[in-house]
């Protein structure tokens, strides 16, 4: 595998970042801002908040300035960023994939073949769900599709806009990022020693450790396509991997305080508190059968529906769960979403358990 790390951030990127978190749903389990996520994590794992100080003032100076100063209505910036949970990916990823393939959409041709194509596979990014043999080539064979396939009315509703209204949500979504990038790179200079330092770090790791923990996690194979790993500043926590584009390189945002986070987290959680809730949370039983499936392999939200006899609904919510945990990744491939073990996680746990009762 051909592994690249860059020292410049993808600016549109940081801005679905951002605008994902603080769209996310009401609730105490959805913090929205960098200061409130720091918390609810030192809150768990029983870290000092000090630990994070540095970082956090200056990643929160430029979210604070950025939602201080975008003058865009907010259910606008529902419809485009909301998503359930973080392991959800929002119409603006789909969009803004069409967005870097320099995908141009007429809604006043949208008969065309060609067009008619591009807006089903645009569909097939909406949904998470491959279309290719599925033969929808008339508006009748999508709307029978969408009639028969398993999801919620909102988001059968959200398809059929975005097949008649592709160009229009494309450019206004072009318009918001264009606007938050502006905000952003006034004050991206104070964040640039971080990214440096992030990108120094990154390569250590990834180009002198090819055969990482990481690198396991995610079964990259060295003789797959290119991957770029590009530091994330509003993606700080997080390390999110972007397969939407099947004939071209892998892209991984690698959080710039993922490694920290991680590194604390171990040395701080030994707390029984946190063990009870993540063994309350293994203790459901469709929760421990949708681990043990995926411990054969990777499974989609379809299959896992499928061979669990569970609603996709229900599934969604149980995964929303164990992927905060940490127990299962997510890895989007085109229009597929895979959940994936961790079992590294699962003996981190197993360790922390036997260190309290043994």
């Amino acid at each position: 595998m051909d592994i690249s790390i860059t020292s410049k951030y993808d600016v549109f990127t940081e801005c679905i970042f951002l605008l994902e978190r603080r769209n996310l749903p009401e609730g105490d389990e959805f913090p929205k801002t960098i200061y409130d996520v720091i918390q609810k994590i030192c809150e768990k794992y029983n870290i000092p908040f000090e630990e994070f100080s540095d970082e956090i003032y200056i990643l929160a100076e430029v979210e604070n300035f950025i939602m201080d100063n975008l003058e865009i209505e907010e259910k606008k910036l529902l419809f485009y960023f909301g998503i359930e949970s973080q392991s959800d990916y929002s119409l603006a990823w789909a969009l803004y994939y069409t967005i870097r393939k320099q995908i141009i959409f007429n809604d006043n041709d949208y008969e065309n073949p060609h067009e008619f194509d591009l807006r089903i596979q645009l569909i097939g990014l909406v949904l998470n769900y491959n279309l290719e043999g599925k033969e929808i080539i008339t508006e009748k064979d999508l709307n029978d599709f969408l009639r028969d396939y398993q999801c919620t009315i909102e988001d059968k509703w959200l398809c059929t806009q975005v097949f008649y209204n592709a160009g229009k949500f494309q450019k206004e979504l072009l318009e918001i990022l264009e606007e938050v990038s502006d905000l952003f790179n006034q004050k991206a200079n104070i964040l640039q020693s971080y990214i440096d330092a992030s990108s120094i770090f990154l390569k250590e790791y990834f180009l002198m450790n090819p055969e990482s923990n990481i690198m396991k996690q995610y079964n990259l194979q060295l003789n797959s396509r290119e991957l770029i790993i590009i530091p994330s500043t509003m993606g700080f926590n997080t390390l999110k991997w972007d397969h939407m584009d099947t004939d071209g390189p892998e892209y991984l945002y690698a959080g710039i305080m993922y490694h920290k986070i991680g590194s604390l987290i171990q040395k701080y959680n030994h707390n029984e508190e946190t063990l009870l809730n993540r063994l309350k949370l293994l203790s459901d039983k469709r929760r421990l059968e949708i681990l043990k499936a995926l411990k054969n392999g990777p499974l989609c939200g379809q299959d896992i529906s499928q061979l669990l006899s569970l609603t996709p609904a229900t599934v969604s919510h149980h995964m929303n769960f164990l992927v905060n945990e940490g127990f299962v990744r997510v890895q989007k491939t085109g229009v597929r979403i895979d959940y994936y073990y961790v079992p590294n996680e699962m003996n981190l746990f197993m360790k922390s358990l036997n260190n309290v009762l043994l």
